[in-house]
């Protein structure tokens, strides 16, 4: 289950940043230094791939309205 529902199912629809910053801090606290790193750089890569596929359909937007 992603975090987000599963906090927002604790709370019964009631979260807030420090709600999802807790359960966040908790499951970092569980992950040992290799499980960390290897959540890091796949963290790291989705992020970036994100971001480039958000340039990407930014710039096909305005081309399209041309």
């Amino acid at each position: 289950m992603p975090l987000y529902k599963e906090v927002t199912a604790k709370r019964e629809l009631e979260r807030s940043f420090d709600d999802m910053m807790k359960e966040i801090h908790h499951l970092i606290e569980q992950m040992d230094d290799r499980e960390r790193r290897t959540y890091l750089t796949e963290s790291l890569f989705l992020n970036t791939v994100r971001y480039e596929n958000d340039k990407l359909e930014a710039y096909i937007k305005r081309l399209t309205k041309k």
